[in-house]
């Protein structure tokens, strides 16, 4: 299997964007890219990561997250953070082929 790495832009849309609207009541018509974690509580923190670190295993890729990664981080920072880390797993899922 090839798998290319995700963009900012799709780590972005597919990923955080939709952890955030999990998470929290998000505006999305808003530039929250500087938008920081300082108003999310210890649980919405927690939640949020797990929800990122879903939907990328979902995607095919791994990424380590804790929640000391949000703190003192914009939104966009983290989607940076998350672009440089992602890794693909050392037995990714196989395609099944069929006949």
């Amino acid at each position: 299997i090839i798998m290319n790495w995700l963009t900012r832009e799709q780590v972005k849309e597919e990923v955080v964007k939709p952890a955030l609207k999990r998470t929290a009541d998000f505006d999305e018509s808003k530039n929250w890219d500087s938008f920081d974690f300082s108003n999310f509580h210890g649980f919405h923190k927690w939640a949020f990561i797990n929800e990122v670190s879903f939907l990328m295993n979902m995607k095919g890729y791994d990424i380590f997250l804790s929640v000391a990664k949000l703190d003192g981080r914009t939104i966009g920072q983290f989607i940076d953070y998350v672009v440089k880390k992602q890794r693909i797993p050392l037995n990714p899922p196989k395609s099944v082929v069929l006949s």
